[in-house]
């Protein structure tokens, strides 16, 4: 079976052409939005036809991977989940409840907006005795340096 026809066959829409961002900048007028990614972040990433995104930035000199997906849409992207090993906590950051994950492997944030779901992926273990790694500090300031509330416009 085509991915085309199981998506349809779902109700779904697959996320399928991209629009290329090179800045953030790019970006918010793209999605018709404020911004939202903490002040002077470079990033660059794709728009899908279904409003879906995904890019790559950075904050504090750590890189993270900004994934959204819009209710209703799918993609093949591989979706990042903590497991039952990592250390969880529910955060709110101006106003929006969020998932933080420290693992082994990456750090996340989770959230559900109003439209869409969203990941932010930090491809770095959660800090060990000597500190190297991303501690629960460093992931709630980049919590707190987001504005959820512009990300759907």
């Amino acid at each position: 079976m085509k991915l085309d026809e199981l998506t349809a066959g779902r109700g779904l829409r697959l996320n399928k052409t991209m629009h290329f961002c090179y800045s953030a900048e790019e970006l918010y007028a793209a999605l018709g939005c404020g911004a939202f990614l903490p002040e002077g972040s470079e990033c660059v990433g794709y728009l899908f036809d279904t409003g879906s995104f995904h890019f790559d930035g950075s904050f504090r000199g750590v890189d993270y991977r900004f994934d959204l997906q819009k209710k209703g849409s799918f993609s093949e992207a591989l979706l990042s989940t903590p497991t039952h090993e990592d250390e969880q906590w529910v955060y709110v950051s101006r106003g929006q409840p969020l998932l933080l994950s420290l693992g082994s492997e990456q750090c996340l944030i989770h959230t559900a907006l109003e439209q869409a779901y969203l990941t932010v992926t930090l491809p770095y273990p959660a800090a060990d005795a000597e500190g190297s790694g991303i501690s629960g500090v460093l992931l709630e300031s980049l919590a707190d340096s987001i504005h959820w509330d512009r990300i759907e416009g």
